[in-house]
Formats: structure tokens, C-alpha cells, sequence
């Protein structure tokens, strides 16, 4: 006898279903945003989640009574997992900065929540027992759990995604869980004792999702401020979201800086950064990645001073320059500094990140007005896109794109786009690309891809003895590196201490050293990003966002 109708049914399950991608895609979601590398990790997650929905269909079949008791019981659980998945996956993240905690925590919500979405749909179906042939009542229930799976992964990308975050999306996911829960109660005949209380259960439940929404904005400012702390007098003086990343804006006291990074060079070189009205240090992350940390206001910083300057000063004209990225305006900021400079063109696909740091006071403070430069064009594009409709030259070209840590970004590594930057370039200009990390199989991947694809290439690195990011010099042509140090010394904003000299060029750009360091590794290319697999390699479960 069924104990559903045919409607409800469906009706639940659609709702179900809804639910249970909404779930599945807030924790593949989080990981990205914790690890990057969206293919990866959403692979896992939905694979992960279909294994274990598959167990929790055989666990069902070992439900002999109570069916619809216990399909209330376990979509009041399903909802408290589901809500709770991104806050405790991002606590995790905040107070243990330990990528293995992360994924355990991600695999014990995926593995509960997966088999308790796998008993939806069999003992929904048996409740419907009795109406109409089995065939076309599984039939419909399948195509309701399809529709409820479409409405969830349009909401998400949406809807809910940006306009409630990660947090407020889990959350929200639970409470249509549970409205799916008062639902049912309210439409199938329970016992009066067990009605009321199972729908105060769901009630208590609501109740609580709603206190902890109007407390997300400040749960997640407490994690923010564990995640982007620097020391425990760092403030987030900025924190928002636009259509394309997450912006946050720090400033630590310089003390703290020196205590955290305890070395005497290192306390030389900050005194050399110091040239700065201000005793504070500015760090800018986007989507949680570190961009920038510098004294304020400084005239230089280790990373942009080692990235910008030899490009340019090896570069034969610096009349016009072209910058991919960098919508901070720090390249555009050290390459102002050159009179001979007649034109800057910088590329940036986030307007609302370009329009914050054009009209924030500080930001405008921390990179000279670079934005504002009279010789500089912003033009607000896909890069990728931009480089390959134009028809410019340039005498200098700055890659300053985010790490290539996902399919989409590592394309700026890719064999195709190298190729189209080679035409915009001028016969005797300069290439420069940028990576957070040197001297390993995903730095040299990166470096054959460059050679195959054409160009004379030297690698470097910043001076920062605390970290080294890694650089590569491109050209068309053998590079001259001949007098390279006088040059230097011709500049009076250029340190020698912040950046590479021509005896380190000339070794880093040893042909016979630069085939060692390739041999037996493969090109990365737009279809097959071979760089992806040497990062894993190369740091595995790495926590990728916040202060390091």
C-alpha cells in the first residue's frame, strides 16, 4: 500500500536531489577555493560522492520497516551535514593550515552525505508501492531526481554561488533540505506524537540555520582574519567580492614582520624596501592568493623589483610596454618609473578589482597612481582573448596572471599562447612570466614549454631569502646580457641587491644547463597541461590561499 503518492513523491525528490548537488558542489567548490585546480578536485569529489551514493542504495535495501520514518530521519541529517560542510572545511583550513586534515574532513562529509543521498531515491520509490506499474513510477522518479539535479546546478552557478558565498550557499542548501522535510511531514499521515515531533525537529533546525545566517557575515570574518593573518596584529582593512575573485587587503605592523621573518639579510633588505612614509606592510590577496606584500607605500618590493627590471633593461627599446594582469598596479608602477616609457597598455579582466584600485586611497598610495598614469590605457578584457584579436607591438611584455595552479590558468604556460604573444612582440623585445616557485620539475616544464615554442629563455629568481619565486626572461633572439650590471648602476631606482646581475644570467641561460634541467619532461600545451601534474607532484595537498 503506498504511504506517498506519485506527486509528493516527486516532488521530494526533486527537491532532494536539488539538495544533494547543491551539497556536492559547495564541497568540491571549497576545496578549489583551498587548493585550486578545479578539474582535480571536483573529479574527486563527484566520484567520491557517486561510490558512496551507490553504497548507501545497498545500504537501503536493509531497511525493512519505517521506511518513511527513516527517510525523514536522514534528510534531517543529510540537511545538518550539508550546511555545516563548507564552515567546518574552512575552520579546518584556518586553524590547522594542514592540507591532509582538509581532505579527511572532506572525504568523511562526502562519504556520509553521499550514502545517505543514495538511500533517497529506494525508499522513496518503495513508499510509492502499489501505484501503477514499478517501470513507469521509477521512470518518473528518475526524471524528477534528474530535473531537482538541473535546478540545484543552475541555483548554484547563478544564484547562490554569487550572491551568498560559499557559506551562505551550504547553508541555504540545508534549509530547502529541511523545508523538503516539514514537507513531507506535513503531507504524509504520521502518528500526532511522532508529527509533532519530527516537525519540531525541523523547526528547531530552521531556526538554527536562520541564527547562524545572520551570523555568517561575522563567522566568516573570524576565519578570514585567522586565514589572512600575518601576525596577530594584522587587519583586513578591505574585504569584498567581485563578479570574477575575492579581494582582501591587509596591514601588519613591520614589527611583526621582522619577528616572523628572522633574518639578518632579510632585515638589510627590508631597510632598503623601507624608503616608505608608513611602519606598515601591505599584503594583497585575490581568491585567497597572496598578490603582493610590501612595506606601504615602499618605493619597490623583492618581487616586483626582480620580475619587472631586467625585462626591461633587457629589452632593447622600452618605448611601449604591455602588461597581462596586474590590475594592483605594481608592475605598472615600476615601469612608469622609466622616462623613455611612451606608452602602457594593461589588461586586466576584472573592471570592478581595476575601478577599487583607481579609487581606493590606499591602494592609489601603494602604487604611485600608476592606474592613472598619463601614458597608460586600461582596457578591461579576457587577456587570453585580448592578445590574440590584437595587432599591437611592444617592446616589452609582463605576464603577471595568478599562479597557473588550474586548467584556465595554466594556459598562460601553454605552448598555444606563447605563440600568440610571440607576434605581438617586437623583434629585439622582452617577454618576462612569473611562477611562485623555482628549481623543480613544474618550473622547468614551464621553461621547456618556452623553448619549444621558440623563444631564447632565462630563467631567475627573486632575492627574497626567505622564498624564492621564479621568473623567465624571454626573446625572439639570443639574449645579450653584455653590460647588463652598468645598466643597473645607470638607474637610480634599481637595486642590485633586489635583483638578478649578468653573471647570474648568463648562468641561468647555459644552454647546456637548461637541457639538463628539461631532459625527460614533456611540453604544456592548451589541450594537455602536462605543468598541472608536475605542480601535484611537486606540492601535494598544498594549502594554496592566506598567509603563508
Amino acid at each position: 500500500m503506498a504511504i506517498v503518492s506519485r506527486a509528493d513523491s516527486q516532488c521530494l525528490i526533486c527537491i532532494f536531489a536539488a539538495c544533494a548537488l547543491l551539497y556536492e558542489m559547495v564541497i568540491a567548490t571549497t576545496l578549489v577555493l583551498l587548493f585550486g585546480d578545479v578539474i582535480y578536485y571536483f573529479s574527486l569529489t563527484v566520484a567520491f560522492f557517486v561510490l558512496f551514493m551507490g553504497i548507501g542504495s545497498g545500504i537501503s535495501r536493509g531497511v525493512e520497516g519505517q521506511a518513511l520514518l527513516v527517510l525523514v530521519l536522514v534528510e534531517l541529517v543529510i540537511a545538518l551535514l550539508g550546511a555545516s560542510s563548507s564552515f567546518l572545511l574552512l575552520y579546518v583550513a584556518a586553524y590547522t593550515r594542514s592540507g591532509p586534515y582538509i581532505l579527511l574532513t572532506a572525504f568523511i562529509y562526502i562519504a556520509l552525505i553521499g550514502i545517505l543521498i543514495g538511500m533517497e531515491l529506494p525508499l522513496l520509490f518503495r513508499l510509492t508501492e502499489g501505484q501503477g506499474d514499478p517501470q513507469k513510477r521509477f521512470g518518473f522518479l528518475l526524471i524528477a531526481d534528474y530535473l531537482g539535479s538541473l535546478i540545484g546546478s543552475l541555483l548554484f552557478a547563478f544564484l547562490l554561488l554569487p550572491r551568498l558565498d560559499i557559506t551562505g550557499t551550504s547553508l541555504a542548501a540545508g534549509g530547502v533540505n529541511l523545508l523538503g522535510v516539514v514537507y513531507a511531514i506535513a503531507r504524509v499521515r504520521f502518528p500526532i506524537r511522532r508529527r509533532m515531533a519530527l516537525l519540531a525537529a525541523a523547526t528547531a533546525c530552521l531556526v538554527a540555520f536562520a541564527a547562524v545566517g545572520l551570523e555568517v557575515p561575522r563567522i566568516q570574518a573570524a576565519v578570514d582574519e585567522e586565514l589572512f593573518a600575518i601576525s596577530d596584529h594584522t587587519e583586513i582593512i578591505r574585504n569584498f567580492r567581485t563578479r570574477y575573485q575575492k579581494v582582501v587587503v591587509t596591514l601588519t605592523p613591520r614589527a611583526d614582520i621582522e619577528v616572523e621573518e628572522d633574518n639578518g639579510r632579510y632585515r638589510e633588505l627590508v631597510g632598503t624596501l623601507a624608503r616608505s612614509p608608513s611602519d606598515t606592510w601591505i599584503a594583497v590577496y585575490l581568491n585567497g592568493y597572496l598578490q603582493a606584500l610590501s612595506p606601504l607605500q615602499s618605493s619597490t618590493d623583492f618581487y616586483h623589483h626582480a620580475f619587472v627590471h631586467p625585462t626591461m633593461l633587457l629589452a632593447r627599446q622600452r618605448r611601449r610596454v604591455l602588461v597581462l594582469g596586474g590590475g594592483d598596479g605594481l608592475p605598472a608602477k615600476e615601469v612608469a618609473k622609466y622616462v623613455e616609457v611612451q606608452d602602457i597598455v594593461n589588461v586586466d579582466l576584472d573592471g570592478e578589482w581595476v575601478e577599487f584600485v583607481k579609487n581606493d586611497p590606499l591602494m592609489r598610495a601603494h602604487n604611485f597612481d600608476s592606474l592613472r598614469d598619463p601614458r597608460l590605457r586600461l582596457i578591461v578584457a579576457d587577456a587570453f582573448k585580448w592578445v590574440r584579436e590584437s595587432t599591437e607591438r611592444f617592446d616589452v611584455i609582463l605576464v603577471d596572471f595568478p599562479e597557473g595552479i588550474d586548467v584556465p590558468l595554466a594556459r598562460s604556460y601553454s605552448t598555444q599562447f606563447l605563440k600568440d604573444l610571440k607576434r605581438l612582440l617586437d623583434d629585439d623585445g622582452v617577454i618576462a612570466f612569473q611562477a611562485n616557485f623555482f628549481d623543480n620539475s613544474a618550473f622547468w616544464c614551464i621553461v621547456k614549454t618556452m623553448l619549444d615554442a621558440g623563444y631564447s629563455v632565462i630563467p631567475h629568481h627573486t632575492k627574497d631569502p626567505e622564498e624564492q619565486e621564479g621568473f623567465m626572461l624571454l626573446s625572439k633572439k639570443p639574449f645579450d646580457v653584455a653590460g647588463f650590471d652598468q645598466k643597473v648602476a645607470s638607474y637610480p631606482f634599481l637595486d642590485p641587491r633586489l635583483m638578478v646581475s649578468e653573471r647570474e644570467l648568463r648562468a641561468f641561460g647555459d644552454p647546456r644547463s637548461l637541457t639538463r634541467h628539461i631532459a625527460g619532461l614533456e611540453i604544456n600545451t592548451f589541450f594537455r597541461p602536462s605543468f598541472l601534474a608536475y605542480y601535484r607532484a611537486n606540492f601535494p595537498w598544498k594549502l594554496s590561499i592566506g598567509a603563508d
